[in-house]
């Protein structure tokens, strides 16, 4: 009926995993992953406004490294028939205490920060039509 549909599949991540380089362990750790397939299973337009959003609310974010997004994302990201599927890897040590699996104070501000998101995402204007248009086109949707 309507041409698009987005899934957000959210995961946690142990902070070790989250190195940016594990050669420099004193660099700082990445606070979330995009997994996108590498731009296969959504469009980048979808990637740049979680990557954005993330950002804005002071989140370091990456993508595809070390996760690029795992069964969800591979089996259900279609953007070609409008199917988007973005995994986002959450860093454990910004929410929890990794060795007793209790949540801290981040816990709080990050739902806070992943609610607003999604309605982020559901408000933006014209977002299936920005979705949907390099698919009409038959433009690929790799980032």
């Amino acid at each position: 009926m309507f041409g698009t549909a987005i899934l957000v599949d959210a995961h946690s991540m142990p902070s070790q995993a989250a190195r940016q380089n594990d050669a420099r362990p004193k660099q700082p750790q990445i606070d979330i992953v995009l997994g996108t397939r590498h731009g296969r299973a959504c469009h980048g337009v979808l990637t740049e406004l979680v990557e954005g959003f993330l950002k804005d609310a002071g989140l370091s974010v990456t993508r595809n490294q070390p996760y690029a997004g795992g069964y969800i994302t591979e089996h259900y990201g279609r953007p070609e028939t409008g199917r988007h599927a973005i995994q986002i890897e959450i860093n454990r040590a910004i929410y929890m205490d990794e060795r007793n699996y209790q949540r801290h104070a981040g816990f709080d501000e990050l739902a806070t920060i992943m609610h607003r998101l999604i309605g982020h995402l559901a408000a933006v204007p014209d977002l299936a039509a920005q979705l949907a248009s390099d698919r009409s086109q038959g433009k690929s949707a790799a980032e």
